[in-house]
């Protein structure tokens, strides 16, 4: 089951724009949105909307699969 899971991780992921998912990864690291935006040359607040946006994905990506499997 945990594998299982762990695909289904990996597949949401790379559903995200490159950006999304760079953002997102700086975002888990601890990053603030500023350092993000400096990081990826972009202003503060596309930083934060590059991060609303995968885990968005994310979110309805994985609750998609889940409801498949039920």
């Amino acid at each position: 089951e945990k594998v299982k899971d762990r695909i289904l991780e990996f597949l949401a992921v790379r559903r995200l724009k490159p950006d999304e998912a760079k953002a997102l990864m700086l975002k888990a690291q601890g990053l603030s949105y500023a350092e993000i935006g400096a990081l990826l040359h972009c202003a503060e607040a596309t930083a934060r909307s590059h991060v609303h946006r995968a885990l968005a994905t994310l979110k309805t990506t994985l609750s998609k699969e889940g409801a498949e499997d039920a």
